[in-house]
């Protein structure tokens, strides 16, 4: 499940994941994005992980039919969570996906991420 929190800027799309993720959660996400691309070039991203059930195929899809042509349109990624996995996962998302830099944060590091999207 996915909740779209206040990430504190307009330009920051602030979620929240517990549990698996599903098309319906990646059908908000993108409508989010969609509507801050109307105001702004590029947009950050601030994902709280609480905890990870996984991602159904359809949501799947539904993230890389649209991530995939807006790489370019989102500037930084912030992932904060406590699982050590994700923090390899954002590092290498960092090194291999154009355009945007990802960073982890533990928990405790949430308002420095939050910090680190709004500048």
């Amino acid at each position: 499940m996915i909740e779209m929190i206040d990430a504190g800027s307009e330009r920051a799309l602030g979620i929240r994941i517990t549990g698996k993720i599903e098309r319906e959660d990646m059908d908000m996400i993108v409508k989010a994005a969609e509507a801050g691309f109307k105001k702004f070039e590029k947009l950050t991203v601030y994902v709280e992980i609480v905890s990870f059930g996984g991602i159904s195929l359809s949501a799947l899809v539904e993230d890389l039919a649209f991530a995939i042509p807006n790489y370019g349109r989102f500037e930084k990624k912030a992932v904060v969570s406590d699982k050590e996995w994700l923090g390899k996962v954002a590092n290498w998302s960092d090194k291999f996906i154009p355009g945007i830099t990802v960073r982890h944060f533990t928990l405790e590091e949430r308002d420095k991420a939050l910090e680190w999207v709004r500048a």
